[in-house]
């Protein structure tokens, strides 16, 4: 995608979709590079026990396609940005992992979800939305364009002239 983003499509079996709503991600499972370190980029090692590592990530393909695609931010090896040994996951993924492996995923995950017709689950509870806006930077990007694709599918499916969010109704 650009010089430390990589676009990273996963084939999905045959007959099965993500289904993924928007506000919920999927984690990837990697093996730990850092085990048995105590220090990682000069500072503590939090994660220098496990044999793997899982990191969060918001699918950028729609919930109905055979593939999961993800973009990851590549943290290779710089001492100047601080990153002396480099990324755990993000290195794995972008420089490591051949085509045709199969990299364990888990999901979904998430506990905002949103369903359709301004309906959001938020925890335990369902709400209805009159207005939604985002003010997203970082790793809040993608599950903000998550978002913006769902509503745009929904107002495409009505007819020309009629109400395009649930908040032109009221």
């Amino acid at each position: 995608v650009s010089g430390n983003l990589v676009w990273i499509r996963f084939q999905l079996p045959t007959g099965f979709m993500t289904g993924l709503s928007p506000g919920q991600h999927i984690r990837v499972h990697c093996p730990n590079p850092s085990k048995g370190y105590k220090t990682w980029n000069g500072q503590l090692n939090l994660e220098d026990t496990p044999a793997t590592l899982s990191r969060s990530y918001t699918p950028v393909s729609a919930s109905d396609t055979q593939h999961l695609d993800i973009i990851v931010k590549e943290y290779p090896p710089d001492e100047r940005l601080g990153f002396i040994d480099g990324g755990r996951a993000s290195a794995f993924l972008a420089s490591r992992v051949e085509v045709g492996a199969q990299v364990p995923i888990s999901g979904p995950h998430g506990h905002r979800v949103y369903h359709g017709n301004g309906l959001f689950l938020i925890g335990a509870e369902i709400k209805r939305a009159r207005h939604v806006a985002a003010l997203v930077g970082g790793s809040g990007v993608t599950p903000a364009l998550a978002m913006l694709r769902e509503l745009r599918s929904e107002a495409r499916g009505l007819p020309r002239g009629a109400p395009r969010l649930v908040a032109d109704v009221s």
